[in-house]
């Protein structure tokens, strides 16, 4: 994970804020993590944006430049908010290790990650981590000699019921008082355990304001244990040039939810424009859900709200 420092001012920082909570206002977004949210600020600020992936990786991708990059999708994270549940099966909008979806179809992507914050909140803000990645350096037995992670799922034993801790238990030959010191890794017709102490993620740790965060979305990544409440605005960008990574997965996709249609547009057509009438007429449907959960997307608004007020006229801090 690429660290960037004070790489966006105030005033940027607000406007984003503001074209946030401008979109959840208007609902234009789907309801889960609110996708697209951002997607008009993304197109407006495009070369700012994609210019900070390309700075990150450049000297992993030598030679890359915004014109290799595709904007995905926007998302936003609100952790630890007292009424933002935005995600339909993720209580606390709190993540577990996962790499995302779209990776299993096209890659390159990388997701770079913006977090914004309430000068009130900054009393919780300490040496917990806020977001975690587990790159092959850090965790090399998750991946193969290239890099690729390995296939097959990372799971842990503390949310399973007692009975099933029980059969785990079995499974993986470790004492049920000790199953909890473990990540358990199934693939490759096998399951492996792997000591928590071998799992040394990069944290993100009292970021600041104009901070941000790129990483590669095919590592495996989860919400890290701090309380401190956040609103994380990300932004996923596609390697396009086959020269420096491009390519397409085995696996297909079929037009349904944003990943799904992503992956279908951009096959028939290379690029987003397109893609853009079809995900307008994709929102639409979205309506009653949104309007269904509004507390939840006017709690989000609020805060953003919020953050911009206090980032006006401010040095981030």
């Amino acid at each position: 994970m690429f660290h960037l420092k004070q790489a966006l001012s105030a005033e940027f920082l607000k406007e984003l804020a503001e074209s946030t909570a401008r979109g959840l206002g208007r609902r234009d977004c789907f309801y889960d993590q609110f996708h697209y949210v951002n997607r008009r600020f993304v197109e407006e600020h495009f070369e700012k944006l994609a210019g900070l992936v390309v700075a990150a990786v450049s000297d992993v991708r030598p030679g890359v430049t915004t014109r290799d990059l595709t904007y995905v999708n926007d998302f936003v994270a609100p952790v630890n908010l007292a009424n933002a549940q935005i995600h339909t099966r993720v209580k606390g909008n709190k993540y577990d290790w996962h790499n995302d979806g779209i990776d299993r179809t096209v890659r390159p992507c990388y997701n770079l990650w913006i977090p914004l914050y309430r000068q009130s909140a900054l009393g919780a803000l300490d040496d917990q981590s806020l977001f975690d990645v587990l790159t092959p350096a850090s965790c090399p037995r998750l991946y193969d000699a290239d890099g690729e992670l390995r296939q097959g799922v990372l799971w842990r034993t503390k949310a399973p019921s007692s009975l099933n801790r029980e059969i785990a238990s079995k499974l993986v030959d470790v004492p049920l008082d000790e199953l909890d010191d473990y990540m358990y890794f199934h693939g490759g017709g096998k399951t492996e355990k792997i000591p928590l102490d071998e799992l040394t993620p990069v944290s993100v740790v009292r970021p600041r304001l104009g901070d941000c965060y790129v990483f590669d979305s095919s590592y495996l990544h989860a919400s890290g244990p701090s309380t401190f409440e956040r609103v994380g605005i990300s932004i996923k960008f596609l390697l396009n040039n086959p020269a420096l990574g491009f390519r397409a997965m085995p696996q297909g996709a079929v037009p349904g939810g944003w990943l799904g249609m992503f992956v279908c547009w951009y096959g028939k057509q290379g690029g987003f424009s397109a893609y853009q009438e079809v995900l307008d007429m994709y929102i639409k449907h979205e309506q009653p859900l949104l309007q269904a959960n509004a507390d939840k997307l006017d709690c989000v608004r609020s805060v953003l709200l919020q953050v911009s007020s206090e980032l006006g006229g401010n040095s981030p801090a």
